[in-house]
């Protein structure tokens, strides 16, 4: 994360703190820029059903969301699942602040103890937009794996 926006430290993605509208509240992490990639490794296998991970959207801050968050899963580390990917509809230009989950379905008794998941930068700041040109900012909050 970006020395500004380090959320709670390295464990902020799993720390059970979920971030507030604020992205300065100190529980949301940003980077200015590039796509984003998290790898977590549980302590043991479980069986999950779904993996969520929240975005915030706050273009008067140049903080947009990501286009699409792809996440993978594995038992073993060794034997990867295909990646899903999930988008959203949710225009660049929109105003205000917004909280946006980003959900991966997982087929019934999935094992999960090792996780990946990349989040594709929105890119640079669009025409229209005070700061067009520039690179956006990506804001992610905690993992849950239900």
């Amino acid at each position: 994360a970006d020395s500004r926006y380090p959320g709670t430290g390295s464990a902020s993605m799993a720390d059970g703190l979920i971030g507030s509208i604020e992205h300065g509240d100190g529980l949301w992490q940003g980077w200015w820029g590039p796509d984003v990639q998290f790898d977590v490794e549980l302590e043991s296998a479980t069986t999950a059903r779904e993996v969520r991970v929240a975005f915030m959207q706050k273009i008067g801050s140049w903080i947009v969301l990501p286009k699409s968050v792809e996440f993978s899963w594995s038992g073993d580390g060794v034997n990867w699942s295909a990646v899903s990917v999930v988008s959203h509809e949710v225009p660049v230009l929109q105003s205000g602040a917004r909280i946006h989950p980003f959900v991966a379905t997982l087929p019934a008794n999935a094992t999960v103890k090792h996780l990946r998941i990349r989040a594709r930068s929105a890119g640079v700041l669009p025409a229209g937009h005070p700061g067009a040109g520039q690179p956006s900012w990506l804001f992610a909050d905690e993992i849950v794996i239900r």
